[in-house]
């Protein structure tokens, strides 16, 4: 994804920018939007504080062409737990969907 403007709080946000963001945040079950719609809301501001929240103390809520929660947003994928993995625990589970996205392609739970 790229984007030719920043978006967030007193960003250009563009609609085409905020579009493409909409939809990456739906694509990776950080947005409860069932489509994109165009315009920063609360519900997309929360999409992206939640996806800094992986890796920044402070999330400020934008996201700019060439900044970091660009590129963790077009690295993330959620890794795979294996089948005979046991991840009863909502604490591990918490744990592993908070990590996973930002380990290695190839990367996956595999005890427990």
């Amino acid at each position: 994804m790229t984007l030719h403007r920043a978006v967030g709080v007193n960003c250009p946000n563009l609609k085409t920018d905020v579009v493409l963001l909409q939809k990456r945040l739906i694509q990776i079950k950080k947005s409860r939007q069932a489509s994109p719609s165009g315009e920063l809301d609360e519900e997309t501001f929360i999409a992206i504080t939640s996806v800094q929240r992986h890796f920044m103390r402070c999330p400020d809520g934008i996201v700019s062409p060439e900044g970091w929660t660009l590129k963790y947003l077009n690295r993330w994928s959620p890794k795979k737990v294996a089948a005979t993995a046991n991840i009863g625990n909502a604490r591990l589970r918490q744990a592993w969907c908070l990590v996973s996205p930002l380990l290695p392609i190839g990367s996956y739970y595999s005890s427990g």
